[in-house]
Protein backbone atom coordinates (compact mmCIF):
# COMPACT_ATOMS: atom_id res chain seq x y z
CA UNK A 1 0.00 0.00 0.00
CA UNK A 2 2.79 2.44 0.90
CA UNK A 3 4.48 1.69 -2.41
CA UNK A 4 1.27 2.45 -4.32
CA UNK A 5 0.83 5.75 -2.44
CA UNK A 6 4.43 6.74 -3.18
CA UNK A 7 3.96 5.95 -6.88
CA UNK A 8 0.78 8.06 -6.99
CA UNK A 9 2.56 10.96 -5.27
CA UNK A 10 5.52 10.69 -7.63
CA UNK A 11 3.33 10.71 -10.73
CA UNK A 12 1.31 13.62 -9.34
CA UNK A 13 4.49 15.58 -8.70
CA UNK A 14 5.77 14.88 -12.22
CA UNK A 15 2.48 16.02 -13.75
CA UNK A 16 2.63 19.19 -11.64
CA UNK A 17 6.13 19.91 -12.94
CA UNK A 18 4.98 19.30 -16.51
CA UNK A 19 1.73 21.25 -16.47
CA UNK A 20 2.06 24.01 -13.87
CA UNK A 21 5.67 24.57 -12.75
CA UNK A 22 7.55 27.56 -14.16
CA UNK A 23 10.72 28.53 -12.26
CA UNK A 24 12.13 31.98 -12.95
CA UNK A 25 15.63 30.74 -13.80
CA UNK A 26 14.31 28.50 -16.60
CA UNK A 27 11.98 31.02 -18.24
CA UNK A 28 12.96 32.08 -21.71
CA UNK A 29 14.04 35.71 -22.10
CA UNK A 30 13.12 35.61 -25.79
CA UNK A 31 9.66 35.48 -27.32
CA UNK A 32 9.72 32.00 -28.85
CA UNK A 33 7.15 31.43 -31.58
CA UNK A 34 5.24 28.13 -31.87
CA UNK A 35 6.56 25.82 -34.57
CA UNK A 36 3.17 24.48 -35.64
CA UNK A 37 1.41 24.58 -39.03
CA UNK A 38 -1.18 27.03 -37.69
CA UNK A 39 1.54 29.53 -36.72
CA UNK A 40 4.19 29.08 -39.40
CA UNK A 41 2.42 31.27 -41.94
CA UNK A 42 1.92 34.08 -39.41
CA UNK A 43 5.29 33.85 -37.64
CA UNK A 44 7.15 36.36 -39.86
CA UNK A 45 4.46 38.96 -39.19
CA UNK A 46 4.42 38.20 -35.46
CA UNK A 47 8.22 38.49 -35.34
CA UNK A 48 8.09 41.89 -37.06
CA UNK A 49 5.40 43.14 -34.68
CA UNK A 50 7.44 41.97 -31.67
CA UNK A 51 10.52 43.80 -32.94
CA UNK A 52 8.49 46.98 -33.45
CA UNK A 53 6.96 46.74 -29.97
CA UNK A 54 10.38 46.22 -28.37
CA UNK A 55 11.53 49.55 -29.83
CA UNK A 56 8.79 51.53 -28.06
CA UNK A 57 9.83 53.07 -24.69
CA UNK A 58 7.98 51.76 -21.63
CA UNK A 59 8.05 51.95 -17.84
CA UNK A 60 8.66 48.71 -15.93
CA UNK A 61 6.24 48.58 -13.01
CA UNK A 62 5.67 46.13 -10.15
CA UNK A 63 2.95 45.38 -7.62
CA UNK A 64 2.48 42.85 -4.84
CA UNK A 65 -0.56 40.62 -5.24
CA UNK A 66 -2.97 39.45 -2.56
CA UNK A 67 -0.80 36.45 -1.61
CA UNK A 68 2.53 38.31 -1.58
CA UNK A 69 3.56 37.36 -5.14
CA UNK A 70 5.50 40.10 -6.92
CA UNK A 71 3.96 40.90 -10.31
CA UNK A 72 5.50 42.80 -13.22
CA UNK A 73 4.12 44.73 -16.18
CA UNK A 74 5.17 47.16 -18.87
CA UNK A 75 3.37 50.49 -18.92
CA UNK A 76 3.16 52.25 -22.29
CA UNK A 77 2.04 55.88 -21.98
CA UNK A 78 0.27 57.56 -24.89
CA UNK A 79 -1.71 60.39 -23.30
CA UNK A 80 -2.59 61.61 -19.81
CA UNK A 81 -6.29 61.53 -20.64
CA UNK A 82 -6.36 58.21 -22.50
CA UNK A 83 -8.26 55.12 -21.34
CA UNK A 84 -6.17 52.22 -20.03
CA UNK A 85 -6.12 48.74 -21.50
CA UNK A 86 -4.72 45.97 -19.25
CA UNK A 87 -3.51 42.93 -21.21
CA UNK A 88 -3.02 39.35 -19.95
CA UNK A 89 -1.11 36.74 -21.97
CA UNK A 90 -1.65 33.02 -22.42
CA UNK A 91 -0.18 29.79 -21.04
CA UNK A 92 3.64 29.73 -20.97
CA UNK A 93 3.70 32.67 -23.34
CA UNK A 94 4.90 36.25 -22.95
CA UNK A 95 3.00 39.51 -22.88
CA UNK A 96 4.99 40.90 -25.81
CA UNK A 97 4.44 37.85 -28.02
CA UNK A 98 0.71 37.60 -27.41
CA UNK A 99 -0.01 41.34 -27.65
CA UNK A 100 2.47 42.58 -30.24
CA UNK A 101 -0.42 43.02 -32.68
CA UNK A 102 -2.95 44.10 -30.07
CA UNK A 103 -0.43 46.65 -28.81
CA UNK A 104 -0.43 48.52 -32.12
CA UNK A 105 -4.20 48.32 -32.45
CA UNK A 106 -4.73 49.67 -28.93
CA UNK A 107 -2.38 52.58 -29.53
CA UNK A 108 -4.15 53.44 -32.77
CA UNK A 109 -7.36 53.53 -30.75
CA UNK A 110 -5.75 56.03 -28.35
CA UNK A 111 -5.25 53.85 -25.27
CA UNK A 112 -2.51 53.65 -22.69
CA UNK A 113 -1.35 50.09 -22.09
CA UNK A 114 -0.45 47.97 -19.09
CA UNK A 115 1.04 44.78 -20.55
CA UNK A 116 1.15 42.25 -17.72
CA UNK A 117 3.51 39.35 -17.05
CA UNK A 118 1.18 36.79 -15.47
CA UNK A 119 2.35 35.06 -12.27
CA UNK A 120 5.02 32.44 -13.01
CA UNK A 121 5.72 34.22 -16.30
CA UNK A 122 8.20 36.80 -17.54
CA UNK A 123 9.53 39.04 -14.76
CA UNK A 124 6.70 38.21 -12.35
CA UNK A 125 7.24 36.06 -9.28
CA UNK A 126 5.70 32.75 -8.42
CA UNK A 127 6.52 29.30 -9.75
CA UNK A 128 3.05 27.91 -10.40
CA UNK A 129 0.77 28.64 -13.35
CA UNK A 130 -2.81 28.44 -12.07
CA UNK A 131 -4.84 28.62 -15.31
CA UNK A 132 -6.73 31.72 -14.15
CA UNK A 133 -7.69 30.41 -10.68
CA UNK A 134 -5.28 32.71 -8.82
CA UNK A 135 -4.56 34.99 -11.77
CA UNK A 136 -8.06 36.49 -11.57
CA UNK A 137 -7.13 38.00 -8.20
CA UNK A 138 -3.93 39.36 -9.74
CA UNK A 139 -6.13 41.05 -12.34
CA UNK A 140 -8.14 42.70 -9.57
CA UNK A 141 -4.88 43.92 -8.00
CA UNK A 142 -3.80 45.49 -11.30
CA UNK A 143 -7.15 47.30 -11.47
CA UNK A 144 -6.56 48.66 -7.96
CA UNK A 145 -3.07 49.78 -8.99
CA UNK A 146 -4.41 51.55 -12.07
CA UNK A 147 -7.11 53.42 -10.14
CA UNK A 148 -4.68 54.44 -7.41
CA UNK A 149 -2.17 55.74 -9.94
CA UNK A 150 -4.38 57.19 -12.68
CA UNK A 151 -7.66 57.92 -10.95
CA UNK A 152 -11.12 57.05 -12.22
CA UNK A 153 -10.12 56.49 -15.85
CA UNK A 154 -11.92 54.09 -18.22
CA UNK A 155 -10.29 50.63 -18.00
CA UNK A 156 -10.57 47.72 -20.41
CA UNK A 157 -9.44 44.17 -19.58
CA UNK A 158 -8.01 42.08 -22.42
CA UNK A 159 -6.85 38.47 -22.39
CA UNK A 160 -5.73 35.74 -24.80
CA UNK A 161 -6.14 32.00 -24.07
CA UNK A 162 -5.30 31.58 -20.36
CA UNK A 163 -5.34 35.38 -20.18
CA UNK A 164 -8.91 35.23 -21.47
CA UNK A 165 -9.75 32.87 -18.60
CA UNK A 166 -8.12 35.38 -16.24
CA UNK A 167 -10.27 38.32 -17.34
CA UNK A 168 -13.46 36.24 -17.61
CA UNK A 169 -13.03 35.01 -14.05
CA UNK A 170 -12.24 38.55 -12.90
CA UNK A 171 -15.41 39.74 -14.65
CA UNK A 172 -17.36 37.41 -12.38
CA UNK A 173 -16.16 39.40 -9.36
CA UNK A 174 -17.44 42.85 -8.29
CA UNK A 175 -15.60 45.36 -10.50
CA UNK A 176 -15.31 49.16 -10.24
CA UNK A 177 -17.71 51.07 -12.49
CA UNK A 178 -14.84 52.49 -14.55
CA UNK A 179 -14.00 48.98 -15.86
CA UNK A 180 -16.00 49.52 -19.03
CA UNK A 181 -15.14 46.45 -21.09
CA UNK A 182 -13.74 42.92 -21.14
CA UNK A 183 -12.27 41.34 -24.30
CA UNK A 184 -11.56 37.62 -23.94
CA UNK A 185 -10.08 35.89 -26.99
CA UNK A 186 -9.84 32.06 -27.19
CA UNK A 187 -10.68 31.33 -23.57
CA UNK A 188 -11.72 27.88 -22.38
CA UNK A 189 -14.84 26.57 -20.64
CA UNK A 190 -12.98 25.19 -17.63
CA UNK A 191 -9.49 24.37 -16.40
CA UNK A 192 -10.51 20.72 -16.18
CA UNK A 193 -11.66 20.63 -19.81
CA UNK A 194 -8.51 22.24 -21.21
CA UNK A 195 -6.20 19.98 -19.19
CA UNK A 196 -8.07 16.88 -20.33
CA UNK A 197 -7.85 18.06 -23.93
CA UNK A 198 -4.08 18.50 -23.64
CA UNK A 199 -3.80 14.99 -22.16
CA UNK A 200 -5.74 13.57 -25.10
CA UNK A 201 -3.60 15.57 -27.55
CA UNK A 202 -0.60 13.75 -26.04
CA UNK A 203 -2.37 10.46 -26.95
CA UNK A 204 -2.85 9.55 -23.31
CA UNK A 205 -6.05 8.49 -21.51
CA UNK A 206 -7.54 11.59 -19.88
CA UNK A 207 -9.80 9.66 -17.51
CA UNK A 208 -7.15 8.04 -15.28
CA UNK A 209 -4.48 10.73 -15.72
CA UNK A 210 -6.50 13.88 -14.97
CA UNK A 211 -7.09 13.01 -11.27
CA UNK A 212 -3.31 12.70 -10.87
CA UNK A 213 -2.80 16.09 -12.51
CA UNK A 214 -5.41 17.63 -10.21
CA UNK A 215 -3.78 16.01 -7.18
CA UNK A 216 -0.41 17.43 -8.23
CA UNK A 217 -1.88 20.92 -8.53
CA UNK A 218 -3.45 20.71 -5.07
CA UNK A 219 -0.49 19.17 -3.27
CA UNK A 220 2.42 20.98 -4.93
CA UNK A 221 0.82 24.04 -6.57
CA UNK A 222 -1.51 25.12 -3.80
CA UNK A 223 -4.63 25.42 -5.96
CA UNK A 224 -7.49 23.29 -7.21
CA UNK A 225 -8.09 23.29 -11.00
CA UNK A 226 -11.77 22.71 -10.27
CA UNK A 227 -12.13 25.60 -7.83
CA UNK A 228 -14.11 27.46 -10.49
CA UNK A 229 -14.59 27.62 -14.23
CA UNK A 230 -13.98 30.70 -16.41
CA UNK A 231 -17.42 30.18 -17.93
CA UNK A 232 -19.60 28.30 -15.51
CA UNK A 233 -23.31 29.17 -15.64
CA UNK A 234 -23.19 31.67 -12.79
CA UNK A 235 -20.15 33.48 -14.19
CA UNK A 236 -21.57 33.55 -17.71
CA UNK A 237 -24.76 35.17 -16.43
CA UNK A 238 -22.76 37.83 -14.59
CA UNK A 239 -20.57 38.53 -17.61
CA UNK A 240 -23.55 38.74 -19.96
CA UNK A 241 -25.33 41.14 -17.61
CA UNK A 242 -22.20 43.31 -17.40
CA UNK A 243 -21.86 43.29 -21.19
CA UNK A 244 -25.50 44.28 -21.63
CA UNK A 245 -25.04 47.22 -19.25
CA UNK A 246 -21.81 48.38 -20.90
CA UNK A 247 -23.22 48.14 -24.43
CA UNK A 248 -26.33 50.24 -23.83
CA UNK A 249 -26.31 53.17 -26.23
CA UNK A 250 -23.02 52.04 -27.83
CA UNK A 251 -21.97 50.32 -31.02
CA UNK A 252 -20.04 47.28 -29.74
CA UNK A 253 -17.92 44.58 -31.36
CA UNK A 254 -17.57 41.21 -29.62
CA UNK A 255 -15.07 38.50 -30.60
CA UNK A 256 -16.73 35.29 -29.43
CA UNK A 257 -15.90 31.59 -29.38
CA UNK A 258 -18.73 30.78 -26.96
CA UNK A 259 -21.73 31.45 -29.16
CA UNK A 260 -24.22 31.70 -26.31
CA UNK A 261 -22.71 35.11 -25.48
CA UNK A 262 -23.73 36.68 -28.83
CA UNK A 263 -27.27 35.37 -29.27
CA UNK A 264 -28.71 38.88 -28.84
CA UNK A 265 -26.32 40.59 -31.28
CA UNK A 266 -27.90 42.64 -34.09
CA UNK A 267 -25.44 41.19 -36.61
CA UNK A 268 -23.17 38.14 -36.35
CA UNK A 269 -20.28 37.66 -38.78
CA UNK A 270 -19.11 34.05 -39.01
CA UNK A 271 -15.44 33.63 -39.94
CA UNK A 272 -13.57 30.55 -41.15
CA UNK A 273 -9.94 30.50 -42.32
CA UNK A 274 -9.86 34.30 -42.23
CA UNK A 275 -12.94 34.81 -44.42
CA UNK A 276 -16.50 35.87 -43.55
CA UNK A 277 -18.64 32.96 -44.72
CA UNK A 278 -22.01 33.77 -43.11
CA UNK A 279 -23.77 36.74 -41.56
CA UNK A 280 -27.10 37.48 -39.94
CA UNK A 281 -28.86 37.36 -36.59
CA UNK A 282 -28.68 34.29 -34.35
CA UNK A 283 -32.09 33.07 -35.52
CA UNK A 284 -31.31 33.72 -39.20
CA UNK A 285 -28.04 31.81 -39.05
CA UNK A 286 -29.62 28.84 -37.29
CA UNK A 287 -32.38 28.75 -39.91
CA UNK A 288 -29.78 28.55 -42.70
CA UNK A 289 -28.49 25.27 -41.30
CA UNK A 290 -24.90 26.15 -42.25
CA UNK A 291 -21.56 26.45 -40.46
CA UNK A 292 -22.92 28.58 -37.59
CA UNK A 293 -25.74 26.08 -37.04
CA UNK A 294 -23.19 23.25 -36.77
CA UNK A 295 -20.91 25.24 -34.43
CA UNK A 296 -23.76 26.30 -32.16
CA UNK A 297 -25.26 22.89 -31.61
CA UNK A 298 -21.96 21.02 -31.36
CA UNK A 299 -20.84 23.60 -28.79
CA UNK A 300 -23.99 23.20 -26.72
CA UNK A 301 -23.60 19.42 -26.70
CA UNK A 302 -19.98 19.75 -25.59
CA UNK A 303 -20.99 22.09 -22.75
CA UNK A 304 -23.70 19.70 -21.59
CA UNK A 305 -21.55 16.55 -21.92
Amino acid sequence: MITIILIILLISYLTYRKAFYSPIKKRSTTHLLPDTPAYKKANPTIKRLIEEMEKVPFEQVYITSYDGTKLAARYYHLSDSAPLQIQFHGYRSTAVRDFSGGFQLAQKMGRNLLVVDQRAGGKSGGNTICFGIKEKYDCLEWIKYAIKRFGNIPIMLTGVSMGAATVMLAAGEPLPENVIGVLADCGYTSTKDIIKKVIRDMHLPAGPIYPLVRLGARLFGGFDPEATSPIDTRTEAKIQKAFDTMMQGRTSFIVAHRLSTIREADLILVMKDGDIIEQGTHEELLAKGGFYHTLYYSGNQAEQG
